[in-house]
């Protein structure tokens, strides 16, 4: 009896021992696993490891507040190894735990040690310009608290809130990135995910920005470049008003793919199309013109088509032929439509000679029916051709171009009947040279008899005589003639000789 009351009072003094020991003793200190952000509310997701102790009630959450590590809620069950903080500001800053475990009899383990607190990720967006190349710097902190390490960062992307991609993957030492290839005027979102050596990972807040970017001129065109006077050629072009630019220049090359020259440069203007006159040039040669636009890093931004004026050429023959040689227009969007020749008649007036097809780029005018007509024309050819685009461009303009004045002179043209019979039957009353392609000036037609005797003269290329003397009619036989006349090029030419009167 004695020994099992021993024994009894034995098993209560180790039993009792146990509950004590229980008491004062701890629970081991619990491993965060990670914190993430919950993107939608600002949110912060803590997980951890379940403690290795026996005997745990629970947990304690702890935020750092500054300096200090505020307990901010408890997890009252031993099965439960996650906790939302809804009283976080994850979407604004980034956000430090630690954890610790207590158990049935509230004793608390240590806290987290600092060097393995964990902090979630925090990333913003940044609208920069680097060499006026737009790009959005999205910078991040670091992760903290993993044992393993951090492997790496993962960054994700979404435009206008599309579908979430994968837009780059970072080693651990990098805590920014930079994207380049921005459209404008778009809603870029981002997210990180950092991911440690033994797979555990953590997701940052998603944060947008909107891009609005410098406005690149979507367009600048070269309408037309035409000859102006003979002696200048216009320049029509038309920008995007819209965009922000420093300045455009307009270039000229003597050949398509020669060394451009700026000729002019401007700001931007708030109406188009505008209009350069280019002074510094001879209409007889070729130029290629250009519109270029710079930023204000003095970049290339865009460049126009480029386009050039007409340089027609003309030639003659011994056939009564005029040929007109010119070069094609270039780089309208639709084309040259036709081409329209026109010739200057001696009044000064233009007159439309013909309209050839957009692939013709030669010309010849039979110029014989000049010699046949009543009234002689001056030696003087001069025609121009006018290049018609295919109908109206996308910025309204129907473009034309006008090459120079290219002009001939042809050597003049003489003839002189041997007889005339002035009888007023209407046939061959009057006698006069038949002349074409002759000066206005120093026209001299005179008539005189067999002793040398002045009988007429004229200076106007449009008369001649018509057999009388003071209103009487001569007598038939022979009388004798002179011409003095001049060229167009001023060359001055004489014939004399004889012609019969018919009775």
């Amino acid at each position: 009896m004695i020994k099992k009351i021993i024994i009894l009072l034995f098993l209560a003094i180790v039993s009792t021992s146990r509950v004590m020991s229980q008491d004062i003793t701890p629970p081991d200190t619990p491993v965060l696993d990670s914190v993430s952000v919950i993107q939608s509310t600002g949110d912060v997701y803590v997980g951890w490891e379940f403690s290795d102790s026996l005997d745990v009630a629970g947990y304690i959450i702890y935020r750092q507040n500054g300096l200090i590590w505020q307990t901010i809620d408890t997890v009252k069950s031993p099965a439960i190894n996650f906790y939302i903080d809804t009283s976080a500001a994850a979407n604004f800053h980034y956000e430090m735990y630690r954890i610790a475990a207590y158990d049935s009899s509230l004793n608390r383990s240590p806290m987290t040690d600092v060097a393995d607190a964990q902090n979630t990720l925090y990333a913003f967006p940044y609208i920069q310009e680097d060499n006026c190349v737009s790009k959005i710097k999205l910078a991040w902190n670091s992760y903290k608290g993993w044992s393993s390490g951090v492997l790496g960062y993962r960054i994700y992307y979404s435009v206008n809130y599309g579908p979430e991609i994968l837009l780059a993957a970072v080693s651990s030492n990098l805590t920014y990135y930079n994207h380049l290839n921005l459209m404008d005027t778009a809603t870029y979102c981002y997210y990180i995910r950092s991911v440690s050596f033994d797979g555990k990972t953590s997701t940052s807040n998603k944060t947008c920005a909107f891009t609005n970017l410098p406005d690149v001129p979507k367009y600048a065109n070269i309408n037309f470049v035409t000859d102006t006077n003979n002696t200048q050629i216009a320049i029509s072009y038309t920008t995007d008003t819209s965009a922000d630019i420093k300045n455009y220049k307009l270039l000229r090359s003597n050949q398509i793919n020669g060394t451009f020259d700026t000729i002019t440069k401007f700001n931007n203007v708030i109406q188009t199309p505008l209009l350069y006159i280019d002074n510094d040039v001879n209409v007889t040669d070729i130029y290629y013109y250009k519109l270029i636009a710079y930023n204000h890093c003095n970049s290339i931004i865009k460049e126009s088509n480029i386009a050039r004026n007409i340089v027609l050429s003309i030639s003659s023959d011994n056939e009564m032929f005029m040929t007109l040689i010119w070069n094609p227009y270039i780089n309208w969007g639709n084309g040259v439509e036709n081409y329209n020749i026109y010739r200057i008649n001696d009044t000064g007036q233009s007159e439309l000679i013909k309209s050839v097809s957009s692939n013709d780029t030669v010309y010849k005018q039979d110029i014989s029916e000049f010699v046949k007509k009543d009234i002689p024309i001056l030696g003087h050819f001069c025609y121009y051709v006018e290049a018609i685009e295919t109908g109206i461009n996308k910025y309204g303009i129907k473009g034309k171009s006008i090459s120079n004045i290219a002009c001939e002179n042809r050597n003049p043209f003489v003839f002189i009947p041997n007889a005339f019979s002035p009888n007023n039957d209407a046939i061959n009353d009057v006698f006069m040279p038949s002349v074409t392609f002759i000066s206005k000036e120093d026209y001299i037609f005179s008539i005189y008899d067999r002793w040398g005797e002045l009988l007429y003269s004229t200076n106007n290329f449009n008369e001649g005589w018509n057999g009388k003397i003071k209103g009487k009619q001569v007598k038939g036989g022979v009388y004798i003639y002179y011409l003095q006349y001049k060229s167009v090029a001023n060359e001055t030419f004489e014939k004399c000789g004889y012609f019969t009167i018919i009775r």
